[in-house]
């Protein structure tokens, strides 16, 4: 279960807003857009100025995430296919069109994780269908993305931390920055 708290800025006191099993997707101009997980997977808001709740939309969603103007999802009902929903006309169309077990998304690039147990990759496309490649084989989660890297480990591991380049030619190393903060950690004894 997860709690979603609401504090304002200049505020001491949070407020209990609600529990469910959510997957916080989007968030945008005070709306935050949440797929359910309890008793159904129907994307729902949240308005933080006035606390009204609604079902946005009843189609089963996994993972939703807003960005300009579009709702990205993970189609429940058609296997897990990556969807973009246009809030401006209604059109949805399959970025995507084999099942992925997750993505993240930057701008206007997406990276995403094929699910085709005779080929796992991780691939990247861009927001509008267009330049899809993949960056690797294998089976990868954790995928961060920033405006100059995106980072990602290997499904079961946790280390090491691999990065390429989030728009540039695919050039996959290890994060050596996450190692030396670990081994600093590990080796500063005030540490709990």
């Amino acid at each position: 279960l997860v709690t979603v708290r609401q504090i304002g800025l200049n505020d001491t006191q949070s407020r209990h807003v609600f529990t469910d099993h959510i997957r916080l997707g989007a968030y945008n101009d005070g709306i935050l857009y949440y797929a359910g997980m309890n008793n159904d997977h129907y994307l729902h808001t949240y308005n933080l100025t006035d606390g009204a709740m609604h079902v946005e939309s009843m189609e089963s969603m996994y993972l939703p995430i807003y960005s300009d103007g579009y709702l990205f999802y993970l189609d429940l009902n058609d296997d897990y296919k990556l969807k973009r929903y246009s809030f401006t006309d209604g059109e949805c169309i399959t970025l995507v069109n084999e099942r992925i077990d997750t993505y993240n998304l930057y701008n206007s690039i997406i990276y995403y994780q094929t699910c085709n147990e005779e080929n796992y990759q991780l691939r990247r496309i861009y927001t509008d269908g267009t330049g899809d490649e993949t960056v690797c084989d294998g089976v990868f989660k954790n995928i961060q993305i920033t405006s100059e890297y995106v980072y990602f480990t290997e499904f079961g591991s946790d280390v090491p931390i691999y990065q390429t380049s989030t728009y540039g030619a695919v050039n996959i190393s290890t994060f050596s920055g996450a190692a030396i903060a670990a081994n600093e950690y590990i080796a500063d004894d005030t540490n709990p």
